[in-house]
């Protein structure tokens, strides 16, 4: 009898062993990949709805592009066209005649050169010659130009001619 008992609990101990090995070495790993198939689809879905939210955002501004459209033409013309200055040089030459000054206008457009946060800008550096006051109206018109831009520094000094001042204007537009 105690042979007996000797052998179940052998058999017993070998059948616990095969039943641990078998969880170690085919249950564990399945559990595993599954654990990891679950996380993975998990994550596909989250992109998935993520792609989805994304393409509803972007149907919706694909039929309010033509409403936007407007807005982005007049920030458009806020920026010097690098290209092709001709209209802020119009723009300045046209300022300056109603403020009733003559000019003398440079103009460099250096993509290298680093004005407002970085952006590129054209930097004019613009004399000026008339009556004091029109010198003043001239710079608020620039100020409240139609561009973005700021007048970096301006310097005013008496002509030789009596009634007029001599003034020169840096002027930084950003450009595209």
């Amino acid at each position: 009898m105690a042979k007996n008992k000797n052998k179940i609990y052998t058999i017993i101990t070998i059948f616990t062993l095969m039943a641990l090995a078998l969880a170690v070495f085919l249950i564990y790993p399945v559990l595993t990949d599954i654990k990891n198939s679950s996380e993975e689809i998990l994550l596909k879905k989250s992109e998935i709805i993520s792609i989805n939210d994304q393409n509803r955002e972007l149907d919706s501004f694909s039929k309010k592009y033509n409403s936007y459209n407007d807005n982005f033409e007049k920030v458009n013309k806020l920026f010097v066209n690098s290209k092709d200055p001709i209209n802020f040089i119009k723009f300045l030459e046209k300022t300056a005649n109603d403020s009733g000054i003559s000019t003398d206008i440079k103009l460099d457009i250096s993509l290298s050169d680093k004005g407002f946060n970085d952006w590129p800008v054209a930097i004019s550096n613009i004399s000026a010659t008339g009556e004091f006051l029109n010198i003043l109206k001239f710079s608020e018109k620039l100020d409240t130009s139609p561009y973005l831009m700021k007048i970096k520094s301006l310097t005013i000094e008496r002509s030789p001619q009596e009634s007029t001042v001599d003034a020169n204007f840096l002027v930084e537009a950003i450009t595209k």
